[in-house]
């Protein structure tokens, strides 16, 4: 008999039959006839309504029983022989297409084992949709097993059925419902799709990928806060096998809307680290072919960990997908199911400058222990630990660095980590998109060659379990340091995931530059800057741009005093100014080494000029202005986010700007639609 491949919906409503684990028939009133099996035809073998199949080429027999799962009077048992299928059955007519219907029923299987069935059928009697439960196991007694099916279109009557091959089968208390049982709810997953999440009500609304169901049982010993779980394993000639179920957006047949994200999570482990396995999730269409191409990430762990993965629904798509699938042996077990809708992926951000990560989005198709630009900073270096997954913040890709204690008989972290050549002074920012999946540590370092170490993003910055989100750190080069190591550091257990890498440089000046400024005049522009101590430096040259990117023209060239601890000023003119104009200072030590300082723009429009200083600034920042008319200042940080802003009057201002609380890095002052770059 074909396994079970249609369409599982969503649970809402409340039943109480499922709150028990054994019922009686009294507990569950519904439309099955005799479901109790207490009245008895006289003369005959079965209860009013009732009838058993087999398979021709096998035998078969079925009769009443006082075996019963609540101390009633009777129950039925069959027994089916021959390598055939059998089942016990009742069929109930006028239902209503469309329908959701809820069948329920207390299985012992002695010998072998058995499942819920239900066959929907049209007004010929013939059929045009199933839907199978998982089963129950001998050795596992009387189990209340449950399913839930919508009734399709021209369906006007059902077959109900207990569904096994070779074995012994007692049953009782059969109930079948318009109303759904409830799914018992998955801690911290609101707005759950996935019907018995939780596996606490055994096989519902769950099915196999095998040909074989043994491959699939349930573990209540296994589960996550004393509940159940779903356990896969088989040996490696098994092949490709799994459980799923499917999905249609908002319970009917209403296509899935093209941009809509679906997440996925489940909490699993490995028992038997042979073959692999996957938490996979996909799109397939209104004839259950596959829509795009399914979207996964290994399963590793040795104990119950939380695995999400994410996907953004395509045009054709009506129904999504999840599952665990595995091969070559591999043993699974699962628990806490959740599906949501209206996951979203998170834009990239460009890098304010040049990128010193190589692959800022991991899209480069390789494993990133393949790509020389990434190293290992831990002791496990491989693709169980640390590898390319398709969880990601953006784009396809991302990094999962994998607790260090996975690795049976080890202990600490696992760290991926990123060298580069750095410059004493210079300012380092990092911007990264990050997301942990457990309660250890999951933090960025930058560690500088002279010995020192500096935490850029804590692990407190990132919340366990809230998904993707951009972070932010700034480190400045320690004294004589000349290479530094970004490093993402995961603790012990669970995950850290990694994308968008971007880290930037703003070079500091070997001189120790206490201002750089500029202001336009009445046919001129000034430029002046002011140095505490110089060391080394043969000359500055000015240079101006007309836009601050690509080209930039020496205008000036000034003799520096080569060596001196003392404060020193320096001043020259552009006496044919542009309109609008970018300006830099580059100093050029003896032994040819070059520094650039920050950019400054000075604007001739309509007389509307501002200038700020000191520039890098500390606790406050002045501003001079003269506007033609009145308008508004506002500082924002490298990620676009104000973070001061006010009102300028029209005239000459001077505007001071309150700056201790803020972290260092870089910021963007716009007044009117001039935009001037500083650093803290």
């Amino acid at each position: 008999m074909q396994r079970f491949t249609t369409l599982i919906f969503n649970v809402t409503l409340l039943f109480a039959c499922l709150a028990a684990p054994v019922l009686s028939y009294a507990q569950c009133p519904g439309l099955a006839a005799n479901g109790d099996m207490e009245i008895v035809n006289m003369g005959e073998d079965l209860p009013a309504g009732y009838y058993f199949y087999f398979d021709p080429a096998g035998t078969g027999s079925a009769a009443i029983t006082t075996t019963t799962p609540d101390g009633s009077a009777t129950a039925v048992e069959a027994t089916a022989g021959g390598g055939a299928f059998a089942g016990f059955a009742q069929f109930i007519g006028a239902v209503t297409a469309g329908t959701e219907y809820t069948f329920t029923a207390d299985v012992n299987a002695t010998v072998g084992q058995a499942g819920l069935y239900i066959s929907w059928r049209d007004g010929a009697n013939a059929e045009i949709g199933t839907a199978f439960s998982g089963n129950t196991n001998a050795g596992d007694g009387f189990t209340n097993l449950a399913i839930s099916s919508v009734a399709p279109t021209d369906a006007t009557s059902v077959q109900l059925a207990i569904n096994f091959n070779n074995g012994t089968v007692i049953s009782d208390n059969f109930c079948f419902v318009e109303a759904p049982v409830v799914d018992p709810e998955v801690p911290g997953c609101a707005g759950n799709l996935a019907v018995n999440g939780t596996f606490n009500g055994n096989t519902l609304n769950y099915f196999d990928y095998s040909a074989s169901s043994s491959v699939f049982s349930f573990n209540a010993t296994e589960g996550v806060d004393g509940g159940g779980s779903g356990e896969l394993s088989s040996d490696p000639g098994q092949g490709f096998y799994g459980f799923g179920q499917q999905f249609i957006n908002n319970g009917d047949d209403t296509p899935i809307t093209v941009g809509t994200g679906y997440l996925v999570r489940v909490m699993a482990k490995r028992t038997d680290p042979s073959g692999f396995a996957n938490l996979t999730i996909k799109f397939k269409d209104a004839g259950n072919a596959d829509v795009g191409a399914a979207v996964e990430i290994p399963i590793t762990t040795t104990a119950l960990e939380p695995y999400e993965l994410g996907i953004i629904s395509i045009a054709g798509a009506t129904r999504v997908e999840i599952g665990i699938v595995a091969g070559g042996g591999a043993g699974v077990v699962a628990d806490n199911f959740c599906l949501t809708e209206g996951f979203s992926q998170i834009p990239q951000l460009a890098c304010m400058g040049t990128n010193l990560a190589a692959d800022f989005g991991f899209e480069n198709g390789t494993e990133w222990f393949v790509d020389a630009d990434w190293t290992c900073r831990a002791n496990n270096c491989s693709g169980a630990n640390i590898r390319d997954v398709a969880d990601a913040a953006s784009g396809s890709l991302a990094v999962r660095i994998e607790g260090q204690s996975a690795d049976p008989g080890t202990d600490g972290y696992n760290a991926l980590s990123l060298p580069f050549t750095a410059v004493a002074g210079s300012i380092y920012t990092v911007t990264t998109a990050l997301k942990k999946l457990s309660t250890e540590y999951g933090q960025v370092h930058i560690y500088w060659d002279n010995g020192m170490d500096e935490i850029v993003i804590a692990s407190g910055d990132v919340p366990n379990d809230s998904g993707w989100a951009t972070y932010t750190g700034v480190a400045t080069a320690p004294a004589g340091a000349t290479a530094g190591e970004l490093v993402f550091e995961m603790g012990n257990t669970g995950f850290f995931l990694v994308d968008d890498v971007c880290l930037t440089e703003e070079l500091v000046l070997p001189v120790t530059l206490t201002s750089f400024q500029g202001k336009a005049m009445e046919k001129f522009n000034k430029l002046s800057w002011t140095t505490a101590s110089e060391e080394n430096t043969e000359m500055f040259l000015l240079e101006r741009s007309l836009d601050g990117q690509a080209v930039w023209n020496v205008i000036d060239e000034i003799v520096a005093a080569g060596n001196s601890s003392a404060e020193l000023a320096y001043e020259v003119q552009d006496e044919a100014p542009l309109r609008r104009a970018f300006y830099r200072l580059r100093s050029v030590d003896f032994d040819g080494s070059e520094q650039l300082s920050d950019v400054i723009v000075l604007e001739r429009l309509a007389g509307n000029v501002f200038r700020t200083f000191p520039n890098p600034f500390s606790g406050e920042l002045t501003v001079l202005t003269t506007l033609e008319r009145d308008g508004t200042y506002e500082l924002t940080d490298v990620l676009g986010r104000r973070v001061v802003s006010g009102f300028v009057p029209a005239g000459e201002q001077r505007i001071r700007l309150m700056t201790k609380t803020l972290p260092r890095g870089r910021y963007f002052l716009r007044i009117g639609d001039q935009t001037v770059k500083v650093i803290k």
